[in-house]
């Protein structure tokens, strides 16, 4: 038995389901968070997420997506900023050294007569060519050597030593202790603040100093000879020791030559002085890249 359905029955297939509406608040959140703009985004999403929840719209994960970026984004470019400015320092700063005007006071350090920016710090107990006296505000250099001065009658009373001041810059100029005697060029001291004095070239250095390679006196013993840094550590030669200092010299400034003519020049200069005197093996220390602009001194010694 057939049954057909009424003239009147009209059926009509159910079309697509209209799209819900996107919340306008949520792609202003996303947009805002691509373009980093945290302080307004952040509202925007959580006032996205509260009007979907009501509403049913569309647009949650915009919302969330925007609030993820507009605080992701801000920590990511402070982390860059602070990688960027350590890595900037590292290059900028030599390890173990300092910007002349931004020492501590008491600071003891190395190639004055040759600063561009940066020195090398020293341990102040062994000599060393000055000691950092402080920041002096002088309006020009007359100013500046009259409160150096000043600094200096308040550190010690040693006539034999002197200051030596920058040019200023910004109104402040720093003040560095030097041996008055032979310049900044020649003369060291020993020791820090009230104690510090001129090094006599006959002085002996004390035991257990660490001390440039280069600056003991010829024939004197030192410790830590080969561990491959520019320090040694001062020892009695009738006690262990690494090395005896046979020779010392300097090689020609200028533009740095490359560690293998370093080296070679370093060799060859070490061998012409201690003409085969060595009852071990000849062992050459000499400046590295980082070293060449402010020391080129070669130590030969006998391990």
């Amino acid at each position: 038995m057939n049954f057909a359905p009424p003239d009147s029955y009209d059926w009509t297939p159910p079309g697509p389901a209209s799209p819900r509406r996107t919340e306008p608040f949520a792609v202003v959140a996303l947009i805002l968070g691509l373009l980093a703009c945290f302080p307004v985004a952040i509202p925007f999403a959580a006032a996205a997420l509260v009007r979907i929840r009501r509403s049913g719209d569309a647009g949650r994960a915009m919302a969330i997506a925007g609030l993820a970026m507009s605080l992701v984004f801000p920590l990511a470019g402070a982390g860059a900023v602070y990688g960027g400015i350590r890595l900037y320092e590292s290059f900028a700063t030599p390890e173990g050294h300092v910007a002349f005007d931004a020492a501590e006071v008491g600071d003891c350090v190395d190639g004055l007569d040759n600063a561009d920016h940066y020195v090398p710090l020293v341990w102040c107990e062994a000599p060393h060519q000055g000691e950092f006296l402080g920041l002096v505000s002088a309006p020009d250099d007359e100013k500046a050597e009259e409160a150096c001065a000043a600094l200096l009658e308040r550190t010690t009373a040693d006539e034999n030593l002197s200051f030596l001041s920058f040019a200023t810059g910004g109104g402040r100029a720093p003040c560095y202790m030097v041996n008055g005697v032979s310049g900044v060029s020649g003369g060291r001291l020993v020791g820090s603040g009230a104690s510090a004095r001129p090094v006599r070239p006959e002085e002996e250095v004390l035991e257990g100093t660490l001390v440039h390679a280069a600056e003991l006196l010829v024939g004197t013993c030192a410790n830590e000879v080969l561990d491959g840094d520019k320090f040694v550590r001062f020892v009695a030669c009738d006690k262990p020791h690494e090395g005896k200092l046979l020779a010392a010299f300097a090689l020609p400034k200028g533009p740095w030559p490359g560690k293998q003519e370093v080296a070679r020049l370093a060799v060859q200069g070490c061998e012409d002085r201690t003409r085969h005197r060595a009852e071990g093996k000849l062992w050459t220390r000499y400046p590295s890249d980082a070293d060449w602009v402010y020391d080129q001194r070669v130590a030969c010694y006998d391990i």
